[in-house]
């Protein structure tokens, strides 16, 4: 389910609540507290930037191999771009460059749970 908002202070915040399950996305048109790695602050402008959180459950990772999600999706994201002409880089681990301005930015957050 695709659950659309007009403005979230964080969308991995929002993605975080216990409601949402496996493949929601959350989206949001304004942002205003996106956060980056290392507790770095992530600016957007409204209705410029795609913000949105995606909800997994990969149990089938490992807890201690669940951080090459984060590479897959940045993969992911430069194969896709390629695909319509656009050569783009990916700063490892996170970030997506076209040039040297950076597109986008993967923040992928865990939440494990004990068994």
């Amino acid at each position: 389910m695709i659950y659309r908002f007009s403005t979230l202070a964080s969308t991995n915040d929002e993605a975080a609540l216990a409601r949402y399950t496996e493949g929601d996305v959350i989206l949001a048109r304004n942002q205003t507290s996106g956060r980056g790695q290392r507790g770095h602050r992530w600016e957007s402008e409204v209705g410029q930037n795609l913000t949105f959180s995606l909800v997994l459950e990969p149990t089938f990772l490992a807890p201690a191999h669940q951080f090459l999600l984060s590479e897959a999706v940045a993969l992911g994201v430069v194969d896709m771009l390629d695909g319509y002409g656009i050569g783009a880089k990916i700063k490892w681990t996170n970030d997506i460059y076209v040039g040297d301005r950076k597109l986008a930015g993967i923040l992928i957050e865990h939440k494990l749970q004990g068994s």
